[in-house]
C-alpha cells in the first residue's frame, strides 16, 4: 500500500511538473518560436524622429501648396476692392461652419454668425443659387448641424 501511494504521489508530481512546465512555454516561449516577420508589429518607413518630422513637414506644405490657391493670391485679388459687390462662396460646408469643437472645447454657438450672414453684414452680396444649392444638400450632406 505504502509503495501504490508513493507511486500515484510521483505520478501526480510527474503530471503537475509537466503541466505546469507546458504552461510556462505555452505563456512565454511560443512567441520566440513565432515567424520573424510577426516579431515586428509596425514597421516604418523612417529610421529616426527626425525624418518623421521632416517628411510630415514636407507633406503639410505640399497639402498647403494643393489647398491654399486663393490665398497664394497670385492676380492680387485680395483684399477686394470696393468695386467687388457679389461673391460666390464655394463647398457644402459654407452653409454648415464647425464653430468649436466638442466635450471640453465645445460651447454655446447659438449667437455666432454664419458665413453668410457676415459676408452680407459686410457689403457682399453671397450668390443666393450657390448657399440653396449647399443648403439643399444636393452636393451631399456636409458636416452634421
Amino acid at each position: 500500500m505504502n509503495f501504490k501511494r508513493k507511486k500515484s504521489k510521483a505520478l501526480v508530481a510527474l503530471v503537475m511538473g509537466t503541466a505546469m512546465t507546458c504552461s510556462v512555454v505555452c505563456a512565454t516561449g511560443f512567441s520566440a518560436f513565432a515567424a520573424k516577420e510577426d516579431i515586428v508589429k509596425y514597421k516604418s518607413e523612417f529610421n529616426s524622429v527626425q525624418e518623421v518630422l521632416d517628411a510630415s513637414e514636407k507633406l503639410n506644405a505640399q497639402i498647403g501648396d494643393e489647398g491654399f490657391v486663393l490665398l497664394k493670391n497670385n492676380q492680387n485679388n485680395l483684399p477686394f476692392t470696393s468695386e467687388v459687390k457679389n461673391v460666390s462662396v464655394f463647398g457644402k460646408n459654407s452653409v454648415s461652419l464647425v464653430y468649436g469643437g466638442s466635450g471640453s472645447a465645445g460651447g454655446d454657438t447659438s449667437s455666432n454668425v454664419n458665413l453668410h450672414d457676415a459676408l452680407d453684414a459686410a457689403g457682399y452680396e453671397c450668390n443666393p443659387v450657390l448657399r440653396d444649392f449647399y443648403s439643399s444638400g444636393a452636393a451631399g450632406s456636409g458636416r452634421s448641424k
